[in-house]
């Protein structure tokens, strides 16, 4: 497993990493379009809370590294055993399903030989208080967690956040490996993936949509009762399930033709459009979210493949500028001193026209922000359809962008 490693004295600078400790702020334009896109209010984005509107600071020094597995368990064991004389402060794995972690933590004790205990939902309060006491007072060198420990745990010593799960988006990503490294020592967040995982991930990404029909027959019943109407009385009348009408309703929000009290009543907008009307434009408003998910993903997927500089990608992901290499993730490493690492980094002619953070226009995608140019691509986070990965060359021979006005 071709992986850095942490330098062993915690004082010691590894080669073209000083300009790894400077803040990235965050462009606000990219949180407020995102949150947009995702939610509709700059306040309630999922997997962008209000730090990001305030600006983040990337952590100092932490390493970035991503490896693609085959075997499920065996990579993390793999690491675990190469890295068994660094693993001794407290350590984080991180995975998106409960009944993994207690196996996962099994299968680190007896074949890679450290000390790991499980944390999730699903175990009783007493046991997970005292694995996570455990975890605080470095009695354990691993803890195995779902994403939910550690969001108001603050732990500084962390040394290794491993993702053995691929999680939703860069936004999710980048807050959960923010846990290492907090002291400001060297860290390394490791993101273990299979492509079938990625699959499984954009399936869950479509999930939760509502039909035309049932969002108009929802709308249609408001309409008619004309008064408030309780949400259990609505969901029987509609012949749908509690989940469902919530999902309606959320969806017929979004365009405008109902209202949904903190009480659970729902009212028709009495200058909303008609049942017909309203269906096809929560439908609508549904796909375009369904879009910019999807998109989110396929941004995880090429921080997974990436082939070049990790930190570049993070960084101008949230529409930060950034040096072409970091020297400090697995990437730079393979390529330190490759000709062919600097040719695969480097700007095609056709990436050179649309400089980093400049605004284009697409004649199907409109208004977007240019993210990032590596070779002969172009990443764009477009104002209503998400992220983009442009071909250049079809860029340039087709006229695809243009400068916004």
């Amino acid at each position: 497993m071709l992986l850095p490693r942490l330098p062993g004295d915690p004082g010691e600078v590894r080669s073209g990493a000083d300009h790894v400790c400077e803040t990235a702020a965050l462009i606000l334009q990219c949180a407020e379009t995102l949150a947009r896109l995702v939610d509709g209010d700059a306040g309630t984005s999922r997997g962008l809370d209000t730090a990001v509107a305030r600006g983040r600071v990337v952590i100092p020094r932490l390493q970035q590294a991503a490896e693609r597995y085959q075997v499920a368990g065996a990579a993390l064991v793999d690491f675990a055993a190469e890295q068994e004389a660094a693993i001794q402060a407290a350590d984080l794995a991180i995975l998106r399903h409960e009944r993994a972690g207690e196996e996962l933590a099994a299968l680190l004790e007896d074949q890679a030989g450290v000390r790991a205990l499980a944390y999730h939902g699903g175990m009783k309060a007493t046991e997970r208080r005292d694995n996570q006491s455990a975890f605080m007072d470095g009695e354990v060198d691993v803890m195995v967690a779902t994403t939910a420990f550690g969001m108001g745990i603050d732990k500084a010593d962390v040394r290794y956040v491993i993702h053995y799960d691929v999680p939703e988006s860069m936004d999710a990503y980048y807050q959960e490996m923010g846990r290492a490294g907090r002291d400001g020592a060297p860290a390394l967040a490791l993101l273990l993936w299979r492509p079938e995982d990625l699959g499984l991930r954009r399936f869950f990404a479509g999930g939760g949509e509502v039909g035309t029909d049932e969002l108009e027959r929802v709308a249609a019943l408001t309409s008619a009762a004309g008064r408030p109407v309780d949400s259990g009385e609505l969901a029987e009348t509609a012949g749908v399930t509690p989940h469902r009408l919530e999902l309606a309703l959320s969806r017929l929000e979004d365009a405008g033709a109902v209202d949904v009290s903190a009480q659970g009543e729902v009212t028709a907008e009495a200058d909303g459009p008609q049942p017909a009307e309203a269906a096809r434009e929560a439908a609508d408003r549904q796909d375009s979210r369904r879009q910019v998910e999807q998109s989110r993903l396929d941004m995880m997927r090429a921080y997974a493949e990436a082939r070049s500089c990790r930190r570049r990608f993070v960084l101008t992901y949230f529409g930060e500028p950034a040096p072409r290499r970091c020297g400090n993730c697995d990437v730079c490493e393979r390529q330190a001193g490759d000709e062919a690492g600097d040719e695969a980094g480097a700007e095609g002619e056709g990436a050179a026209a649309w400089p980093e953070q400049s605004r284009v226009v697409h004649p199907e995608w409109g208004e977007g922000l240019v993210l990032r140019r590596d070779g002969d691509t172009i990443a764009v986070l477009f104002d209503d359809a998400g992220y983009r990965t442009l071909s250049a060359d079809l860029v340039a021979d087709q006229g695809l962008l243009k400068p916004a006005p």
